[in-house]
């Protein structure tokens, strides 16, 4: 109930970031690169979508006004100011979910911090939330419906810190798991069917994402 109404809260507000453009009509094609950050994304010198969250050239990171990015893109700002990423609308697992412009119902800029580089993250949703380990739990081992590669992530990373089984829910180290683990539910619009994707935030990083 806590979440929805935090989710109710930041679509209706008026209070957006003065400091940030709206979003236009015109939203760029739907991403299709992978978001997964590793330790070879932060060692990387080439040339490849890794650069986009190394500590590298300037070029390699956007701003916070830039343009707007296609749903499923995420980028990397460094240079910012909070105040700047718009409106706090949740925090989990040590991240914390930014809205450039609540009072939009359209795709516009969101962002994330919560970091190892403490650069934040830029990306595009018409609608995005955080959920954390337990309702992720609730819904996943109900369903029948197929792994994804989130799901499959989660999986590893719970094992290890609440020590069971695949399918098997945390437990009693479910506190400890919710500490720097969070999953962001992204939509491209609000209230109609469309696009939609996962990620996947644990000790700073981008462990995995769908879209």
């Amino acid at each position: 109930m806590k979440k929805l109404l935090v989710l109710v809260a930041f679509v209706v507000s008026g209070c957006g970031s003065a400091t940030l453009n709206e979003f236009p009509n015109d939203v760029p094609d739907t991403a299709a690169n992978s978001l997964v950050e590793t330790d070879a994304a932060e060692q990387s010198g080439g040339s490849s979508w890794f650069s986009l969250f190394q500590g590298g050239p300037k070029e390699d990171e956007t701003t916070v006004d830039g343009p707007p990015l296609p749903f499923g893109s995420v980028e990397k700002v460094c240079r910012y100011r909070t105040r700047d990423l718009g409106t706090k609308v949740d925090t989990q697992g040590g991240f914390a979910l930014y809205d450039s412009n609540p009072s939009l119902l359209g795709p516009r800029t969101h962002f994330l911090t919560g970091f190892r580089d403490r650069c934040a993250r830029k990306l595009t949703a018409g609608m995005a939330f955080l959920g954390d380990p337990l309702v992720h739990e609730t819904r996943r081992y109900k369903s029948r419906s197929p792994f994804s590669d989130v799901d499959t992530a989660y999986e590893t990373v719970k094992n290890r810190i609440c020590r069971v089984d695949t399918g098997e829910a945390c437990g009693d180290r479910i506190d400890q798991l919710s500490k720097d683990t969070t999953f962001v539910s992204l939509h491209r619009a609000f209230g109609t069917p469309s696009a939609s994707g996962t990620l996947l935030l644990h000790r700073g990083r981008i462990t995995a994402s769908v879209f």
